[in-house]
């Protein structure tokens, strides 16, 4: 649409259908602005991010051109807090990516084994929007990205270009260091900006989050795009001094709910995982929006999270209740507690993943990538479990229009903990500490 667009400025007096070139353009660009989300966060991952904004800026730009028409205005509001979801998308080892969604290739990114996907810092974008709406603060995050990391962008020229070399960058420490993200319901945090910093995020959330809810009822022509999300509420990344200690696996052909930190019931997971590349076709997006977190309480050292994730499973799993906290207190402490009730006696299974090895200490702890800096899991309840620890395979990405086609690939291990024996109501409480 915006080539179209662009095409269309360029031979708009040569022909009176180029004028419906335009007209189509802006009515799919006028969509995008409606549908965007309210708070910055972008649900498809920090990879779509990328690859979609800066085509929106494409077009924001020409039809400034063509028409004086400035559409980064309505767009202000929206676009503001992006330079938060991308400030805080990055790892602090400066080669990394939260990867929540469809981005990278999970543990292979990380070990540099990856011959698919390479991942981008995209700080060209927020240079535009920096210059623009002249915010000091996207002028820091773009700059932290441009010389901070070894994230490079797709295309330089245009950072070049977006740069607007008089405006002064805010001081680092004005970007928070904790933030939740109320429409797209994924906190997160850190204690500092430093590499040797201890960092975490948590999501639980609908996939196209909770303004998709609002709007999809109001427009006739919308149209569901949940291709590129995951089913993954409830689970979250852990990274310290340096290293990823346990989080999620990766872009996949066919998502699961075992990729992430999360938990399966009776050997079911979110939505309707399993069925091609997009878990949720055809679930009703009126109960995906049921998926929240209910609650976050921060400090300068404490997080704590509630979120439900009752109705992220089909009603004939039966599951009554799934209420998960997330406590952290800094710098190296986290809880995380599951209340989980349904109709009848089920096995419900918790999930830990790490990118090389995890290793039995005890009965009930292990070692996640033992040597060096670790991270120690205590399995506190129940009482009575069944653990095993085993490789992550899955099936990764195939070729454009055959997405979940692709070959099967092994991409770190997991830890699985289950009750020994079904039960109606199980409680997990899991601790893990971050140890150098």
């Amino acid at each position: 649409m915006a080539g179209l667009a662009i095409a269309g400025y360029a031979v708009m007096d040569e022909s009176d259908e180029v004028k419906d070139w335009v007209k189509l353009s802006r009515a799919v660009f006028d969509r995008t602005i409606l549908t965007f989300g309210t708070d910055g966060y972008f649900y498809e991952s920090f990879h779509y991010y990328g690859f979609a904004f800066r085509l929106m800026i494409r077009y924001f730009d020409a039809h400034l051109s063509a028409t004086g028409g400035n559409l980064y205005l309505p767009m202000k509001d929206k676009f503001s807090a992006m330079k938060y979801f991308a400030m805080h998308s990055i790892l602090h080892d400066r080669e990394n990516i939260f990867d929540f969604a469809d981005i990278g290739d999970g543990s292979l990114n990380r070990m540099k084994t990856s011959k698919r996907e390479k991942l981008y810092g995209e700080y060209d974008i927020l240079y535009r929007f920096a210059g623009i709406h002249q915010d000091a603060q996207v002028q820091t995050a773009a700059d932290f990205i441009r010389k901070e990391t070894d994230l490079g962008t797709r295309e330089p020229m245009w950072a070049f270009i977006n740069h607007d070399h008089k405006l002064e960058p805010a001081p680092l420490s004005k970007i928070p260091t904790k933030i939740h993200f109320i429409g797209n319901d994924t906190v997160f945090g850190r204690t500092d900006w430093t590499k040797n910093a201890t960092a975490f995020a948590f999501r639980s959330a609908p996939p196209e989050v909770h303004h998709a809810a609002k709007l999809a009822n109001k427009n006739p022509d919308w149209r569901e795009n949940t291709g590129h999300a995951h089913p993954d509420a409830n689970s979250f990344i852990i990274f310290a001094n340096g290293k990823y200690l346990t989080g999620d696996s990766g872009y996949a052909g066919v998502p699961l709910t075992e990729h992430h930190n999360t938990l399966l019931i009776v050997g079911k997971g979110q939505a309707k995982e399993g069925e091609g590349h997009d878990a949720f076709a055809a679930v009703p997006y009126a109960r995906l929006n049921k998926i929240r977190i209910s609650d976050v309480k921060m400090n300068a050292n404490r997080v704590s999270i509630t979120a439900d994730l009752t109705d992220a499973y089909e009603p004939e799993v039966g599951v009554q209740k799934f209420i998960r906290r997330f406590d952290f207190t800094a710098p190296n402490e986290f809880v995380i507690t599951d209340d989980v009730k349904t109709n009848k006696p089920q096995i419900i299974t918790a999930f830990l993943h790490s990118d090389e090895k995890i290793v039995e200490k005890s009965k009930n702890s292990f070692e996640f990538e033992p040597n060096g800096m670790s991270l120690l899991a205590e399995i506190i309840a129940p009482k009575k479990f069944n653990a095993k620890i085993e490789k992550n395979i899955l099936t990764a990405p195939g070729k454009p229009g055959s997405v979940d086609k692709g070959d099967r690939e092994e991409r770190s291990v997991r830890l699985e903990v289950s009750n020994d024996k079904p039960a109606k109501e199980v409680k997990f409480t899991i601790s893990l500490e971050i140890h150098k």
